[in-house]
């Protein structure tokens, strides 16, 4: 197999809008859970809520992606 028939699969399936679909929002909740992580981590504050969104909320949003 050439490294080129590798490519066209990957392609095809970024061509559907539902597949785009998935990617962005895939995308956005791992930048959202790694930004509430960030927060979480070295906050100056604790706050509960951080958490819960960290840790619940932002996975879940990422699961639903999938």
């Amino acid at each position: 197999m050439k490294p080129t028939d590798l490519r066209v699969p990957l392609l095809s399936r970024l061509r559907n809008w539902l597949s785009m679909a998935g990617l962005v929002t895939m995308g956005a909740s791992f930048f959202a859970n790694l930004l509430l992580f960030l927060v979480d981590s070295f906050g100056r504050s604790s706050n509960p809520y951080v958490g819960v969104l960290t840790y619940l909320v932002a996975p879940a949003l990422r699961c639903s992606a999938w």
